[in-house]
């Protein structure tokens, strides 16, 4: 998962497509190994929640996730 300055949203690619991310989009994250479920939602950054706990993404990182 990347985020896309121009657009102001993450994004995903998956075999030469590219598909954007919109609030309420879940996935797993993948922390320490351990695929977490979780969902994307913006309020004045973008944010994912994940068992009642909410971080902000850092938009010059990528992140692997699974899709759902």
């Amino acid at each position: 998962m990347c985020f896309d300055t121009d657009k102001d949203c993450w994004y995903i690619e998956e075999d030469g497509s590219r598909f954007d991310l919109h609030c309420g989009y879940s996935f797993q994250l993948t922390i320490g190994g351990v695929p977490m479920p979780c969902s994307l939602e913006l309020d004045s950054d973008w944010y994912v929640i994940m068992r009642g706990v909410r971080f902000y993404l850092r938009k010059k990182d990528k992140y692997p996730i699974w899709k759902y």
